[in-house]
């Protein structure tokens, strides 16, 4: 047995004995007399979500499981009603991730996201900086047109792979580690200031109280701009200052015309794709004046896209994650159950005291919210269940200090794509695992993640005068 996988086996002997606690403790909770605030129900209630969230965090069963048996849980020991329990399954916030599901797919089956990359490619310069602009842009492009920064990732690296090679850079070479870091920031950190780059996205703005929910498309972008095009900037001037090799070999001037030519002209389903998917970004930027829901636009989407046989029954048996859809209902369902039982209330006052002492400065706020996320992510491997720690808790509380639940939820969203180890974050895995591992080491990993951690924090410590402005903060 290599030392890897011995490593691997004592990670998973730890996370049984943390599970077996996890399940102890929260029958111990289920069982205990109610705090004072709260009734017997929330009591029963807070020992499912202790056992739920530690079974998610040691990822003992699969996530959608563990969450279908929560669901269940609440309904069969906390006396939930069903159609509270199992509520965000009829909300249009997993319709909209179901839909926006369907669009990923058929984008990046007909390969319409590989040919907008090159298309941004190709107008850049060909020297090192012009390439690490061009993919931390393409990226970003690509972002809000598919909702699975997975996909993004393993669809964009063997890219970045094929701009390092042409440039003569060597395996895991500064400037091979540049290029994937550029590649990874632009898919799946700067591109998060669109709504539908994410389902995560539409899972955490569910979780906020519901007067908060009614955020659009549109919202989301002008609430989030400034921070991608800071990120974006200060992570180009990084790598150009850590990372620019002392080779300044340059690509040919028709590279990105020639990868453009072997892909041939866009095919029918590209074609088709592209319309949909632009009118799709219309109606989702334009929803406060036709007032169509975004869940419905998704959805007419793609079943057009099936209807006109771009999608396929296949394609929507099995290439959409559907593991991951009921993950994400199950999820949404904590937020529902807990405010029926008014536990977020209970939750509010038992950390007001807390809360106070760092709401009061924002700059503070903020920056205290980035570590907490930036360290929980060591400790919780799925992207989307460390946010909902942290949302669920903190949503209902903040807007009672003036502060939108929605700057939680960016917060969150964005900082917790830091990658320092690999096993942090599957996104990371999949864009090294499709280039072999050969752009990047472990040790430029840890570097690339901790410039992306310096320039979003100072990003997000440098918008709170724009949120004040705009009235988020108050």
């Amino acid at each position: 047995m290599t030392g890897e996988s011995r490593s691997v086996s004592r990670i998973q002997q730890i996370k049984r004995v943390v599970a077996v606690l996890v399940a102890i403790s929260a029958i111990g909770i289920f069982f205990m007399s109610p705090p004072q605030g709260l009734t017997v129900q929330a009591t029963r209630v807070l020992g499912i979500l202790a056992w739920s969230i530690g079974f998610l965090v040691t990822e003992t069963i699969p996530e959608f499981v563990t969450g279908f048996m929560m669901c269940l849980l609440f309904v069969m020991g906390a006396e939930i009603p069903f159609k509270t329990a199992f509520n965000m399954f009829s909300d249009q916030g997993w319709w909209m991730i179901v839909g926006a599901f369907g669009l990923g797919v058929a984008a990046n089956k007909c390969g319409l996201l590989k040919r907008i990359s090159l298309w941004v490619l190709k107008i850049m310069s060909p020297t090192f900086m012009g390439q690490v602009i061009g993919l931390l842009i393409s990226g970003t492009v690509i972002s809000p047109l598919i909702p699975s920064i997975n996909a993004k990732a393993a669809l964009a690296a063997p890219i970045a792979l094929g701009i390092g090679e042409n440039l003569q850079y060597e395996k895991q070479s500064s400037g091979m580690a540049a290029l994937f870091g550029a590649m990874f920031i632009g898919c799946t950190c700067s591109g998060l200031i669109f709504m539908s780059s994410s389902i995560s996205a539409y899972v955490l703005v569910r979780m906020c109280p519901p007067e908060y929910q009614n955020v659009t498309w549109m919202d989301w972008l002008h609430w989030a701009w400034p921070w991608g095009i800071m990120v974006i900037t200060g992570y180009a001037l990084s790598l150009k200052l850590l990372f620019t090799p002392k080779d300044k070999s340059v690509l040919p001037r028709s590279y990105g015309a020639d990868r453009l030519k072997e892909l041939g002209p866009m095919s029918y389903d590209e074609k088709i794709t592209l319309m949909i998917l632009a009118t799709t970004l219309t109606l989702w930027m334009t929803e406060p004046i036709h007032k169509l829901p975004a869940a419905c636009v998704a959805l007419f989407a793609m079943t057009l896209l099936v209807a006109l046989k771009v999608m396929n029954r296949d394609d929507f048996n099995k290439k959409i994650d559907w593991a991951a859809v009921y993950y994400v209902g199950s999820i949404l369902n904590m937020a529902a159950v807990m405010q029926f039982t008014k536990i977020d209330l209970w939750l509010g006052k038992v950390m007001a005291p807390y809360i106070a002492a760092i709401i009061g400065d924002p700059y503070l706020f903020v920056f205290c919210i980035v570590v907490i996320i930036s360290l929980l992510r060591f400790f919780v491997v799925s992207f989307t269940s460390a946010c909902a720690l942290i949302v669920l808790v903190l949503a209902p509380i903040v807007g009672n200090y003036g502060i939108h639940p929605w700057i939680v939820v960016f917060l969150t969203f964005t900082m917790a794509s830091v990658f320092f180890i690999p096993y942090m974050s599957s996104i990371f895995l999949c864009g090294y695992y499709a280039t072999g591992g050969d752009m990047i080491s472990r040790r430029q990993t840890a570097i690339l993640s901790s410039v992306y951690w310096v320039v979003g924090m100072i990003a997000m410590l440098a918008m709170v005068p724009y949120w004040q402005l705009i009235g988020l903060i108050k």
